[in-house]
C-alpha cells in the first residue's frame, strides 16, 4: 500500500485484496474517489489510532502525525458549524439532527439552530466533538442551565399542588373570593414571565389574569393588559368580568376595541390609548382584528406604548400557524415583557396545536426552530405523499415541556365551585338583521306609544317578533321588512349565534345541551352540528319530535359511550321533568319569557348522580332585547309580568 498526504486527507492507493480492502472500510471516515482509483482517508486522530493498529496494512513512516480531530462544533452567524470526517455514519448522524439542519457544499460543513434539541443531539450522539468556547456556552444555557431552571419550577409548582391552598398575604384580592385552585394558579403564575392556564372553562381562569395583571401593575412591571378574545367574549371583560373582580383599591380603565366606535367607545378607547393616564389600562380585542391592518396597526401601538401584559383567550384561535391573526399575535407577544394563554382544550384537533401558541408564549418552551421540526417530532406522516397526519410519538416529552410553564385544572378537580357557572357570549348582529330589527322596533314603538293603555299579551308578542329577528330569522308576518317574499324567513349574511354556539363547543368538553325557544332556530343549530361533527353526534328534543323519537334521543345522549355528544331542543318540550345529567354545559339560544321554563331547564342535568359543575352559556344579541331577557332571569325575574304599563319602554 502507498499512502499519500494531500491536504487534509491521505490518498491510500493498493491492489485490491479482501483482508486490506476490509481494513480499509473499518477506518471511522473514508471515502472512494472513482475518478482516481483511490481512497481518500481524513487525516484526523480518530483514523491515525485505528490505522496504527495495523502496521502490517498502513505504513505510515514518514507522515506526519494529525495534530487536530476532525470533529468539530464552531459557531458561525449565530449557528452552529459541524464538521465531521465524511461517513455514511456520520452523514446519517447529521441528517437525524431534530431541529433546523443543512449541508452547505461550498463550506463542506453542516450548519444547525443551537435550540435545545440540536445540542443534545450533537453531544449525545458523539463524545468525540470539540466544542469551542461559545457553543459549549451555548450548550450550558440552553440544556444545561435550562433543565436546572425547568426542574426548580417544577418542583415549586409540586409543592403548591400539593398544598391545600396556598396563603396569599401580600396581595388582597378583588371581588368573590378565590377558589382553592384560583389562589394556586395565582401564586404559580403571577410572576412569570409566559405561563399557560389550562383551565376548563368556567373554573375561573378570567380572575386570575386580573389578579395577575393588578399584582405586576402595583410591582411596577406594567402598566396595562392587552386582552385578545373571541369576539362574542371581548365585551365580557369590559362590562362583567372586571368590574366585578377588579380590587377597588386599584385605578383602572378598560375598553373594548372597535373599528368603528361609537362617540361614547372612542372616548373610552381614548383614555385606554392615552400612556399619560397612570390607571391600570385594559384593551379588549376580538382575535379576528389581528387578520386586519388597522387592528394588527392599533394593538402593536398599544403593546409598544408601556409595559403589557398580553393575553390570548380561547387561544386555539391562533393554532393555525400560517394564518395571519396566529402570526401577528406572535409578532406584537414580542413586545410584551408577559405573556398568557388561556385555554380548556389546548389541543383540539390534535398535539400539533400547541406549537403556535408556545410560539407565542415563549420559544423556549417548545424549543423547535420551525412547525415542520415540531411535526416530525411529535406527528407520524403517512397517507397520499406522505403528507398526513396518522399518529402521534413522544406525547410524554411534550406534557413534560408544557408541564413547568402551565397550570391544568377540570371543572370535576374542581370542588369548591358551585353546581352551575354562568357565562354569557355576546354577539353583533349581521347588518341585514340589524335592519329589520331596528325597522321592526321602530315601528313597533310607532303603534305601541299612542298613549292607549295596551295590554300586556300585545307588548309580549311584539317583543317575541324582535327576539326571532334576533335569532337569525324574520317572522313570515313581517317578511316585508325584509325585502322578499311573505314567506321568507331567513335574512342572508349567516347567523352569529350559531356561528357562536360552533366556536363555543369546539372549545368545551364533554356533552352540551342545546335550548332555543323557537324552532327554526333549534333547526339552524342541529344543521351546523351535524355538518361540523357528524349527523350522529346530534339529537332533536322539541316539539316536532314525537314521544318514541325523545326516549330515543334522550336515551342515546345520556349513554356515556354513545357518540351522541349534542341534545338541541325547545325549553317548553324538554325542560321539564327529564334528566340529562350527562351535560356538562347548558347553551341557550334563546329565551321563552317563563322564569319556570328557564329554572326547570337550567336544572335537567343537576342529579344525586351529578359529579361535576354545569356552565350555562346565554349567547345574546348586542342591542336586542335577548340583554333585557336573560338579565331578567338571572335575577329571577318573570319576564311576562315584568313588561306592562310603560315597562316596554326600556324592553323594545
Amino acid at each position: 500500500m502507498r499512502i499519500t498526504k494531500k491536504a487534509d486527507d491521505l490518498e491510500l492507493s493498493f491492489a485490491p485484496r479482501g483482508d486490506v480492502l476490509a481494513a480499509v472500510r473499518a477506518l471511522p471516515s473514508r471515502i472512494f474517489d472513482a475518478t482516481t482509483s483511490t481512497w481518500r482517508v481524513a487525516h484526523t486522530k480518530e483514523n491515525w489510532l485505528k490505522m496504527s493498529e495495523r502496521p502490517d496494512i498502513f505504513p505510515l513512516a514518514g507522515i506526519t502525525p494529525p495534530s487536530s480531530t476532525g470533529y468539530t462544533i464552531d459557531a458561525e452567524r449565530g449557528l452552529l458549524k459541524i464538521k465531521t470526517p465524511w461517513s455514511a455514519a456520520n452523514a446519517e448522524m447529521l441528517r437525524r439532527l431534530p431541529d433546523y439542519r443543512m449541508w452547505d457544499v461550498k463550506r463542506q460543513a453542516w450548519f444547525a439552530k443551537p435550540t435545545r434539541r440540536n445540542l443534545q443531539h450533537l453531544r449525545t450522539s458523539s463524545a468525540q466533538f470539540v466544542w469551542s468556547p461559545e457553543t459549549e456556552a451555548w450548550y450550558q444555557e440552553h440544556v444545561v442551565q435550562n433543565e436546572a431552571k425547568t426542574q426548580v419550577l417544577r418542583d415549586q409548582k409540586a409543592a403548591v399542588l400539593q398544598a391545600e391552598a396556598p396563603s396569599v398575604e401580600d396581595y388582597k384580592f378583588g371581588g368573590p373570593k378565590p377558589w382553592a385552585h384560583q389562589r394556586k394558579a395565582f401564586f404559580l403564575s403571577r410572576d412569570r414571565k409566559a405561563f399557560a392556564l389550562f383551565m376548563e372553562q368556567r373554573t375561573g381562569k378570567t380572575k386570575v389574569i386580573i389578579d395577575t395583571g393588578c399584582w405586576n401593575f402595583i410591582g411596577g412591571k406594567i402598566r396595562q393588559v392587552l386582552v385578545i378574545a373571541p369576539n362574542s367574549v371581548k365585551t365580557n371583560w369590559v362590562t362583567d368580568e372586571l368590574p366585578l373582580h377588579m380590587p377597588e383599591y386599584i385605578p383602572w380603565v378598560a375598553a373594548a376595541w372597535s373599528p368603528t366606535p361609537t362617540r361614547a367607545e372612542r372616548t373610552q378607547l381614548g383614555e385606554v390609548m392615552n400612556v399619560e393616564d397612570q390607571r391600570l389600562r385594559w384593551l379588549s380585542m376580538n382575535v379576528e382584528a389581528l387578520s386586519s391592518l388597522k387592528g394588527r396597526t392599533a394593538a402593536f401601538r398599544f403593546v409598544k406604548s408601556a409595559p403589557t401584559m398580553m393575553v390570548i383567550d380561547e387561544s386555539t384561535r391562533i393554532k393555525t400557524p400560517g394564518a395571519a391573526r396566529t402570526r401577528a399575535a406572535i409578532l406584537i407577544g414580542k413586545h410584551a415583557p408577559f405573556r398568557r394563554i388561556l385555554t380548556g382544550t389546548p389541543a383540539t384537533q390534535g398535539p400539533l396545536d400547541t406549537w403556535s401558541q408556545g410560539l407565542f408564549l415563549d420559544p423556549r418552551i417548545l424549543d423547535c426552530g420551525s412547525f415542520y421540526s415540531f411535526r416530525n417530532r411529535y406527528a407520524i406522516m403517512g397517507g397520499w405523499n406522505h403528507k398526513e397526519v396518522v399518529g402521534y410519538s413522544h406525547l410524554d416529552e411534550l406534557q413534560a415541556l408544557w408541564d413547568a410553564h402551565s397550570f391544568r385544572v377540570t371543572r370535576d378537580e374542581c370542588f369548591d365551585i358551585p353546581g352551575k357557572l354562568y357565562q354569557k357570549l355576546v354577539v353583533d348582529m349581521t347588518p341585514e338583521q340589524q335592519r329589520i330589527y331596528t325597522a321592526m322596533a321602530t315601528r313597533m314603538r310607532a303603534e305601541l306609544a299612542d298613549g292607549r293603555r295596551i295590554s300586556a299579551p300585545i307588548i309580549l308578542t311584539q317583543m317575541l317578533r324582535l327576539a326571532q329577528i334576533a335569532g337569525g330569522f324574520v317572522p313570515r308576518d313581517y317578511a316585508e321588512l325584509y325585502g322578499g317574499e311573505p314567506t321568507e324567513a331567513i335574512p342572508p349574511g349567516g347567523n352569529p349565534k350559531i356561528e357562536a354556539l360552533l366556536e363555543l363547543v369546539g372549545d368545551v368538553q364533554g356533552k352540551v345541551v342545546i335550548w332555543a325557544r323557537f324552532r327554526a332556530e333549534c333547526a339552524a343549530a342541529v344543521k351546523a352540528l351535524a355538518k361540523a361533527y357528524g349527523s350522529e353526534s346530534v339529537v332533536e328534543f322539541h316539539g316536532g319530535i314525537d314521544d318514541a323519537g325523545r326516549i330515543k334521543a334522550r336515551t342515546a345522549f345520556q349513554d356515556p359511550h354513545s357518540s351522541v355528544r349534542f341534545l338541541v331542543g325547545q325549553t317548553e318540550t324538554g325542560g321539564l321533568g327529564i334528566n340529562l345529567d350527562m351535560a356538562r354545559t347548558i347553551v341557550y339560544i334563546s329565551n321563552s319569557f317563563s322564569l319556570e321554563s328557564r329554572l326547570q331547564s337550567e336544572d335537567r342535568p343537576m342529579s344525586g348522580a351529578q359529579q361535576h359543575s354545569v356552565a350555562v352559556v346565554d349567547i345574546i344579541a348586542r342591542g336586542s332585547v335577548d340583554e333585557q331577557v336573560v338579565q331578567a332571569l338571572r335575577d329571577k325575574k318573570d319576564v311576562a309580568r315584568l313588561v306592562t304599563g310603560d315597562a316596554w319602554r326600556q324592553w323594545i
